[in-house]
C-alpha cells in the first residue's frame, strides 16, 4: 500500500496547529515578562515571578486585562476592515454602473446631447476629477480630517447624482460634473484606513483583496445597471442615477460609522505586534 495515497495533508496541518500553539505560548509568555519589566520589578522578580506571589497576581492581572484589550482591538480592526471592503463596493458599483449608462442618458431628450458635446463633457469630468484628487485633495488634507474629506466627497456625489436624474438641460449635468468631482476622495481615504488596519505582512493580500473585489463589481454593476437601465426609461429615465445616490447615502453612513469606531493603542501591545512581525 502506498503510503502517499492515506497521507495527504495531515503533515502540513499538524505542523500548522502546532507552530501556532508554540507561537501563542511564546506571546502569552512575551507579554507577562513586558508587563513586569513595565511595571518596573526587580529582574529577578521578572525571571521568575510565578514564585512571587504578591507579584504575580499584580502581574497576571494586568496581563489579562491587557489580553482583553488586544482582543477587542483585533475585533474593532476586523469590523473596520469589513466596513471599509462595503463601501469600496459601493463605489465600484456606482463607478461602473455610472459610466455604463451616462452616454445613454446624457443623448435623450431633453439634454439632447451630441457625440462631440459628450466628448466634451466626459473630458471635462475625467480633467477635473483628476485635478481635484491630485491638486486640491493633498492641499485640504492640511486642515480637513481625511475622514471628513470623504464624507464630503460622498455627499457631493449624492446631490451630483440627484441633480444628474432630474438634469432637464445643459448646464445641469455639466454642474453635476464639477460636483462629482470631488467623488474620488473617498477612495483614497478608505485605503488608507485598511492600510491602517491590517499588519504589514498583510498589506500585499489586503489590497490584491479590494483590486478583486473592483473587479467583481465592475462586472456585476454594468450588468445591473445595464438590465435597470431600460426597465424605468418609459417612466423615469434618471432613476438608475437615483439607485446610486442611494448607494452613496448608504456610503455616507458607513463612513461616519468607521469614523466613530474608537482606534484603540497600548505601547505594550503595538509592541508586541511589532515582535511578532519582525519575526
Amino acid at each position: 500500500m502506498d503510503l502517499r495515497t492515506i497521507v495527504t495533508v495531515e503533515p502540513v496541518v499538524f505542523l500548522y496547529l502546532m507552530s501556532g500553539l508554540l507561537n501563542s505560548f511564546a506571546v502569552q509568555q512575551l507579554v507577562l515578562v513586558k508587563v513586569c519589566e513595565e511595571l518596573h520589578f526587580e529582574k529577578e522578580v521578572c525571571s521568575s515571578f510565578s514564585h512571587n506571589s504578591q507579584e504575580s497576581l499584580v502581574i497576571q492581572s494586568k496581563a489579562s486585562t491587557l489580553k482583553t484589550f488586544s482582543k477587542a482591538r483585533e475585533g474593532q480592526n476586523r469590523l473596520k476592515l469589513y466596513l471599509i471592503f462595503f463601501c469600496g463596493t459601493l463605489i465600484s458599483v456606482c463607478n461602473t454602473g455610472e459610466q455604463a449608462i451616462l452616454i445613454l442618458f446624457l443623448t435623450l431628450p431633453p439634454q439632447h446631447f451630441s457625440p462631440e458635446l459628450y466628448g466634451v463633457y466626459n473630458a471635462m469630468k475625467m480633467f477635473l476629477g483628476g485635478a481635484v484628487l491630485v491638486g486640491l485633495f493633498p492641499l485640504l488634507l492640511r486642515c480637513i480630517r481625511e475622514i471628513t474629506l470623504a464624507k464630503l466627497g460622498a455627499l457631493l456625489r449624492v446631490v451630483s447624482f440627484i441633480l444628474l436624474a432630474f438634469s432637464t438641460n445643459t448646464w445641469m449635468a455639466f454642474l453635476s460634473a464639477v460636483m462629482n468631482s470631488f467623488s474620488g476622495f473617498p477612495g483614497p481615504v478608505l485605503r488608507s484606513m485598511a492600510s491602517s488596519v491590517v499588519e504589514q505582512n498583510e498589506q500585499g493580500a489586503m489590497y490584491s483583496c479590494m483590486a478583486s473585489i473592483d473587479t467583481i463589481c465592475i462586472i456585476i454593476g454594468s450588468s445591473a445597471f445595464y438590465a435597470l437601465y431600460p426597465e424605468t426609461l418609459s417612466t423615469l429615465p434618471g432613476f438608475s442615477f437615483i439607485v446610486m445616490a442611494g448607494f452613496q447615502v448608504i456610503l455616507l453612513i458607513l463612513v461616519q460609522w468607521l469614523s466613530e469606531i474608537p482606534t484603540s493603542h497600548h505601547p505594550l501591545i503595538d509592541a508586541e505586534n511589532r515582535n511578532t512581525t519582525e519575526e
